[in-house]
């Protein structure tokens, strides 16, 4: 590999070089964002996360017997999981990309065991709207238990925990396009220095050119002589 034979080439071409590299810087960010009436925006959003935890227990009396609600987590889960709980959030502020769902807990050191928590989690595109994701979230799915006077009391052992990062934008897409474009434009700018004659080449073209136009007059010469 000669390296400083590539560096003439793309110094020779560096006018392609620089099109090229402006090309792709151009669709690097085209490929992660759009222009908008706000101008530049992401295509997707990122995805944060807040949870809270909520214990299914004997109403009024927060920590009674609370190992006899444990067959009610799964029921429960889907109830906050319901289009009615769904509703209630988007009435109450909610956007609409924001989301709630909720899971039963597994126990630590006996994955088969059932206890009476759920847990609830909110999702949206920024830190602050997740936790008011799962306020929200909460609070319908409290709202709904109440219309519905589940048999079950709702005991908040967890409030809304710091936002985390659950999905990231993805840099994968960006990087390649990057690198294509790139690479495209040194590829075009070996394919133009192959089909570029040489200067030797020229120079040699140059010579013989000149010999062949000195014997041609000297022929006519001679012929005029005669």
């Amino acid at each position: 590999m000669d390296l400083a034979l590539y560096g003439q080439v793309l110094r020779r071409f560096w006018w392609l070089v620089l099109g090229g590299l402006i090309l792709a810087v151009a669709l690097t960010i085209f490929s992660v964002a759009r222009v908008s009436s706000h101008g530049l925006t992401y295509r997707k959003n990122q995805v944060w996360k807040s949870k809270t935890t909520l214990l299914l227990t004997q109403k009024g009396k927060p920590f009674g017997a609370p190992m006899s609600f444990s067959p009610l987590t799964d029921l429960y889960s889907r109830l906050a999981n319901s289009d009615a709980v769904r509703r209630s959030m988007l009435k109450a502020g909610a956007h609409k990309d924001w989301t709630i769902t909720a899971t039963p807990v597994a126990p630590t050191f006996n994955p088969g065991a059932v206890l009476p928590v759920i847990e609830l989690d909110g999702e949206a595109p920024t830190p602050r709207d997740a936790v008011k994701a799962t306020v929200l979230g909460r609070q319908a799915f409290l709202d709904y238990l109440a219309r519905q006077r589940g048999a079950a009391g709702i005991e908040v052992l967890q409030n809304a925990t710091k936002p985390s990062l659950a999905v990231p934008r993805s840099k994968t897409l960006p990087i390649i396009t990057f690198l294509a474009v790139l690479s495209a434009t040194f590829a075009l700018a070996f394919i133009l220095e192959n089909v570029r004659p040489s200067r030797s080449k020229v120079s040699a073209l140059e010579v013989n050119s000149g010999h062949a136009s000195a014997t041609g007059r000297r022929r006519s010469q001679s012929s005029l002589r005669r």
